[in-house]
């Protein structure tokens, strides 16, 4: 086989892989991620879950806790860039915010001040598909203190 062909062909898997993992990319605003983001960055924005090809799956990247994550904000128009906390069934991580936002032990098991939470009397978690997502900068930033956990099917 000739040596273009050869690197035809490798072109080709290569854009075949990209467009089966890159989902676009977006521009950082603001800098709650600083210092592992800086505002004004461009980011790649890379697909969760299986790659499939002709129905057939290449590689699987699943969403793990520490991961930087896009997700359709909750509560407004556009999107955040964020650090995933805790994922379903992990503990959400506790603070004075869980107290101000009376995320506290309810006993009944269920908060009804966030989505996604779950409270009992041992603490609270982060509810089954659900993700609690972080900013690097806890000081006037907007994340799952705020908003609640978000919905893993809402992460780009």
């Amino acid at each position: 086989m000739p040596p273009g062909m050869v690197v035809f062909f490798i072109l080709i898997l290569v854009l075949v892989g990209l467009r089966l993992t890159v989902v676009g990319f977006t521009t950082v605003k603001g800098a709650s991620m600083a210092p592992a983001v800086a505002s004004g960055a461009t980011c790649v924005v890379l697909a969760t879950g299986p790659a499939t090809l002709l129905g057939v799956t290449l590689w699987q990247r699943e969403l793990e806790q520490g991961a930087l994550v896009v997700a359709a904000h909750p509560q407004r128009e556009g999107r955040v860039l964020k650090r995933v906390v805790a994922l379903g069934g992990q503990p959400v991580p506790s603070g004075k915010w869980l107290r101000h936002f009376r995320l506290s032990k309810t006993g009944r098991g269920v908060s009804t001040s966030k989505p996604g939470i779950n409270c009992n009397k041992k603490g609270c978690s982060v509810a089954p598909g659900f993700a609690f997502l972080g900013s690097e900068k806890t000081a006037g930033t907007s994340d799952s203190r705020h908003f609640g956990a978000v919905r893993v099917d809402r992460l780009v």
